[in-house]
């Protein structure tokens, strides 16, 4: 998905290269972004989703832990990365305003 796998700046740090597919960003609430989670699921749609446990911990055995306590009516997700068809997308996310920093 990205350009070159690896670019190094002048202090010898790694960066990804230039994404060949545009990433659009938009803004939502817990609540719309868990629905988009769930409708991406039941539609087949790729996706990540990113539970706010995700910020605070960085091991997937100690996330698993988390998830399995909290279940999924009580999950507060802060963010979703869909990947698919754009018609399948802007389905769930079309009238969402764009990210602004």
């Amino acid at each position: 998905m990205m350009g070159r796998e690896t670019l190094v700046d002048a202090d010898g740090t790694k960066h990804q290269g230039i994404s060949k597919y545009p990433l659009i960003i938009v803004t939502a609430s817990t609540d719309k972004i868990k629905e988009i989670v769930t409708q991406a699921r039941e539609a087949g749609i790729h996706y990540v989703d990113y539970p706010e446990a995700m910020f605070k911990i960085s091991d997937d055995n100690e996330l698993s832990e988390v998830l399995d306590k909290q279940g999924g009516v009580k999950i507060t997700y802060r963010a979703v990365l869909l990947a698919d068809k754009s018609s399948l997308i802007n389905n769930l996310t079309g009238r969402l305003p764009l990210y602004k920093e």
